[in-house]
């Protein structure tokens, strides 16, 4: 699906929790039937993510970042909703951007950013995700398609070499935590701007946890 395009369907529904009988209800939507340059595909999609799912059918359209007037590729695949969760039940979004690699793509669509790079659009494979504390209705944060996000992210850039070509995969040495929880255990992470949770094994989570203050809530984990 695009991050900017409806991630639902005209006709959506969902069937797995009667109180909400429509998660896609105030999400903008995608009519394939306003859109001259609409390929319809056909091809069915199934996708569970950490948290949610959804199912639907794969089309083809002119994609654009940036708005109607960015920068655009023709014929993209994305996919198009008709079954979601109920979890999407007001959820503050309409669509999801897959920024991962091609190999754990559903049906082995490619990423809009593979896209933009193969067909000059872009010419650097760098993109940079700016996240804010946001509250719903207001700018959470940006996406830079191409370049560094000089306007906020300033420093050095420390570049580390991926282990996978998945998800953004890599190898950590170890790790510390602002209150001084610290470990010198390797292992493997990634780096998953649709995550908004923090995730590891119980000892090293519990172990940040305590560096920074935190006390366990047994009600939600």
């Amino acid at each position: 699906a695009l991050c900017g395009f409806g991630l639902c369907a005209k006709k959506c529904c969902n069937s797995e929790d009667p109180v909400f009988a429509d998660p896609c209800a105030g999400k903008q939507k995608f009519d394939s039937s306003k859109s001259s340059t609409y390929v319809k595909n056909g091809e069915q999609f199934s996708i569970q993510y950490g948290t949610g799912s959804c199912d639907g059918f794969l089309g083809q359209d002119v994609a654009c970042v940036g708005g109607p007037s960015g920068e655009c590729v023709k014929k993209h695949t994305f996919a198009q909703a008709t079954s979601l969760a109920a979890f999407f039940a007001g959820q503050p979004f309409d669509g999801i951007c897959g920024l991962a690699f091609q190999s754990i793509a559903v049906d082995h669509v490619p990423p809009i950013f593979n896209r933009l790079l193969a067909e000059g659009v872009v010419t650097k494979p760098i993109f940079t995700v700016w996240m804010t504390a946001a509250k719903i209705g207001d700018n959470g944060g940006q996406i830079t398609f191409g370049d560094m996000d000089s306007s906020h992210c300033t420093g050095p850039v420390m570049w580390t070499s991926l282990t996978a070509e998945t998800y953004w995969q890599f190898a950590i040495s170890g790790y510390s935590v602002d209150g001084g929880a610290s470990s010198s255990r390797s292992a493997q992470v990634i780096s998953d701007t649709g995550t908004s949770l923090l995730a590891g094994s119980d000892s090293d989570i519990r172990n940040m946890a305590t560096g920074v203050g935190a006390t366990y809530d047994s009600g939600i984990g």
